[in-house]
């Protein structure tokens, strides 16, 4: 992983670190709906630019409701997100996000629900009786 990371060495950088921390993030994924700039910053993941996206789309959007969604960010591109997707999380499952949602949405329209017993027919049929 740490090869597909950083493809050009640099002698400069202290690689069993970076290799210990990719392990912690492995054990204990970033909550990517929670975390800050900072994490991201020292996740050695993403690029300055990729982090501001996703903040930024984060701030737009609210919370990522799947992790697909990740490919509506700009600057993450298909393989950025495959490398970043052993690391990371939403936090909350997807079914209980979407239960929430469905609670949101129901609060705040209203529904109306009808009921018939005629069934469906034609309209021109249905006028005229």
């Amino acid at each position: 992983m740490v090869e597909r990371l950083f493809p050009v060495q640099d002698e400069d950088m202290d690689y069993e670190s970076i290799y210990e921390v990719l392990f912690q993030l492995y054990s204990n994924p970033i909550n990517i709906n929670k975390a800050s700039a900072e994490t991201l910053q020292a996740s050695y993941l993403l690029s300055p630019n990729q982090i501001t996206s996703i903040l930024s789309y984060r701030e737009k959007f609210g919370p990522f409701l799947s992790l697909y969604e990740l490919q509506a960010v700009p600057n993450l591109d298909l393989n950025t997100i495959s490398q970043i997707l052993p690391f990371i999380t939403m936090g909350e499952t997807e079914s209980n996000f979407s239960k929430t949602l469905l609670k949101e949405f129901l609060r705040k329209n209203k529904p109306t629900f009808c009921f018939g017993t005629e069934g469906f027919g034609n309209r021109d049929e249905v006028s005229s009786q």
